[in-house]
């Protein structure tokens, strides 16, 4: 065994409920401790992800990232963001933000 994998059941209420947050944070720290690789399962928020990642947890699947695809269209998928993965960790400035659309709040990468 070298991974250990969060349930959406336990992330799915993070980073709003204390007592889900702390059992995530033990299997964080408890799979590291033993020098496993943490998956968390579920992730379907951007605060979820935020959460997840402060923890220092390794790898994060949900419908946050994408809805399941199928195979064929996998490749077009990683092809899509090779390149650009680094770019995801690095701050945003405002002059890279663009409203979705008019008079929204809600903004992405351009």
């Amino acid at each position: 065994m070298d991974n250990v994998k969060i349930d959406r059941s336990f992330v799915r209420d993070c980073p709003d409920n204390d007592s889900d947050c702390r059992l995530v944070e033990a299997i964080v720290h408890m799979a590291h401790s033993l020098n496993l690789t943490v998956t968390a399962e579920g992730v379907e928020t951007e605060q979820q992800q935020h959460f997840l990642q402060q923890l220092g947890c390794d790898y994060l699947q949900g419908y946050h990232f994408s809805h399941p695809i199928p195979v064929y269209r996998f490749n077009d998928l990683i092809n899509s963001t090779e390149g650009r993965l680094n770019e995801l960790e690095k701050p945003l400035e405002a002059a890279e933000l663009l409203p979705l659309r008019a008079n929204d709040t809600t903004f992405r990468r351009h």
